[in-house]
């Protein structure tokens, strides 16, 4: 037997019986029947058969109108659809062609025109199901590959790279459209005294643990970036100085109260960080990625000089 679903739409019940018994002899058991154009949507919207076989000479709804509204819905438009009818004059063949039929058959029925023109819609159909299928399957692995290049492995975060260009995106963005635009580097604190007393596999659980930190407490649209080694870079978009300042603060927090468990003891960690933002009144000749970074890490070596555990700002201008 054969699985497809094919749905019948004919006002007379002598032609739905004649079509549907010549697909049972065909082995086809899906079969759906509707007798009018807004009974015959209702059944696509329940059903969303293989193929349709639409009379266009109905009450209420011709078989035009039906083909036009079935073509208006992303999710029917694919639905092969082999119009039949008693006219045969070649206007009728182009306006059902217009209006998004497949395939034309002449009534009265013949059994084996039907039967031939059925399996070659099903055909086609199987053919564009498989192709549709295959490209959802490559826009994922490429999706999927686009989120490994540019995802820190440890971390969870994205990388250098990403960061970079991201970056460069949101400069572009900001002489464009002059929104604020901030960036924090952030040092997790004595780093080197952490390996070289628990060793290196405590030291990535301290960044990944960092990493899923951020990811969960920052929000979805600004950037959390692993920088290098023990650094990470937040880019926040639409984001003054100030405001920059309170999430910033809002990290230190987050880290130095966090209690990492590495087995025999729970590690207690803490972050120095740099701020620096870009605004409308940023000189034009300052508005690069290099200027901002450079802002941002001028203010990191602040911090770690003050004492660390602190968050130092500096105004981009």
């Amino acid at each position: 037997m054969k699985s497809d679903k094919i749905l019948i739409v004919d006002d007379r019940a002598d032609i739905r019986s004649l079509i549907e018994n010549i697909l049972r002899d065909q082995e086809y058991e899906h079969i759906l029947s509707a007798t009018s154009g807004p009974e015959a949507l209702e059944v696509v919207e329940r059903e969303l058969p293989d193929l349709i076989l639409l009379d266009l000479t109905m009450p209420q709804m011709d078989g035009y109108q039906v083909c036009e509204q079935l073509q208006a819905n992303e999710e029917t438009r694919p639905i092969p659809i082999i119009v039949m009818s008693e006219k045969r004059s070649s206007q009728d063949l182009q306006r059902s062609f217009e209006v998004g039929a497949m395939d034309y058959i002449t009534k009265p029925i013949d059994a084996i025109e039907l039967s031939a023109r059925t399996a070659s819609a099903l055909k086609l159909k199987r053919t564009y199901d498989a192709l549709i299928s295959a490209y959802n399957e490559i826009t994922l692995l490429n999706q999927h590959l686009e989120e490994l290049s540019t995802t820190d492995e440890l971390t969870g975060v994205k990388n250098a790279r990403c960061f970079w260009d991201y970056l460069s995106r949101e400069i572009q963005k900001f002489t464009r459209f002059q929104l604020p635009l901030s960036l924090i580097i952030a040092d997790l604190d004595d780093f080197k005294k952490i390996n070289d007393t628990y060793g290196h596999l405590v030291g990535d659980q301290v960044l990944s643990y960092s990493g899923q930190l951020f990811r969960q407490n920052l929000r979805s649209y600004d950037l959390v970036a692993r920088y290098g080694g023990e650094e990470f870079a937040f880019l926040l978009v639409n984001t003054e100085l100030a405001q920059a300042a309170v999430v910033a603060e809002k990290v230190r927090q987050m880290v130095s109260e966090a209690q990492i468990d590495i087995g025999h003891e729970k590690l207690q960690c803490t972050m120095s960080l740099g701020v620096a933002s870009l605004t409308p009144d940023t000189p034009p000749e300052n508005v690069t990625a290099q200027f901002l970074v450079e802002r941002a890490d001028r203010a990191l070596y602040a911090a770690k000089r003050g004492g660390k555990n602190r968050v130092i700002l500096e105004d981009a201008q």
